[in-house]
């Protein structure tokens, strides 16, 4: 999709354009971590900055599983409702959760995964949600993509520097200490940007802390399902969450297991 907008050079004679204020948006981060690498004259260098799977050549890794599947579905033009294809939810629906799930889940089709989060807060912010906790750290997209959605956006406590594993009890507080009616990101596998991921053990005791504050509203960030410990390992926590009967959203990202970049 494109959204185009053109000025005037007219414009300045008559009036400032309505674009004359538009604030220069930050630098990306990450792309700046390429920027670095193409100056980079090592020869031995590789670019691991950008989530897209490498080969050893630098070329990028198409899973032979997607090819096959690309050339046994048939190229479709029609346009779906606004909750996309329903073939596609219903199955995207089985692989996060194990098996058909039950009536009281419904889904939607987005633009990947962002497009996931920004649908995901419009649709909090509709029903009076203001404010949404996130890991500290996170992705660099997270707060801007949630603040464009209406969001008001906190951190709590996740990493810890000096021992590289996840701040645990600086986690449970945090949340515990949040006013109600606060939405809680949970990003459930491969961590963005640590990789460094909450233990089963570790997420037994956030969905007890859930039970206990049913006036908090989790949000699950599913970008890597299958790439950090498996297809089944890497949703352990959205599955224990909906055999508990606990309310939540999932934003659930095809990009980087299908290898669609």
């Amino acid at each position: 999709e494109l959204c185009a907008v053109t000025t005037s050079p007219i414009l300045p004679i008559l009036m400032s354009s309505l674009f004359a204020n538009v604030p220069q948006a930050p630098a990306d981060p990450l792309l700046s971590i390429s920027g670095r690498f193409k100056t980079d004259t090592r020869t031995e260098k590789f670019d691991l900055g950008i989530g897209v799977l490498r080969r050893t050549d630098a070329t990028a890794h198409e899973f032979e599983t997607v090819l096959e599947a690309a050339k046994q579905v048939p190229p479709s033009c029609y346009y779906p409702h606004p909750g996309g294809d329903d073939t596609f939810v219903a199955l995207q629906a089985e692989l996060v959760f194990g098996s058909k799930p039950p009536a009281r889940v419904t889904g939607v089709q987005t633009v990947g995964g962002s497009g996931a989060l920004r649908v995901c807060a419009e649709l909090l912010v509709s029903q009076g949600v203001t404010t949404m906790l996130i890991p500290d750290p996170s992705w660099a997209n997270h707060k801007p993509l949630l603040e464009g959605g209406g969001l008001k956006i906190g951190e709590y406590a996740y990493f810890d520097q000096a021992t590289h594993t996840v701040d645990i009890e600086g986690m449970l507080s945090a949340i515990k200490a949040a006013p109600g009616g606060t939405a809680v990101m949970l990003q459930v596998a491969a961590h963005n940007p640590t990789g460094v991921d909450v233990t089963d053990e570790q997420w037994d005791r956030v969905l007890e802390l859930f039970k206990a504050r049913t006036d908090l509203f989790p949000v699950f960030d599913s970008a890597y399902q299958g790439l950090a410990r498996g297809l089944e390992e890497d949703v352990y926590v959205v599955r224990k969450f909906l055999e508990a009967g606990l309310e939540f959203a999932l934003c659930s990202s095809c990009s980087k297991n299908f290898g669609l970049y």
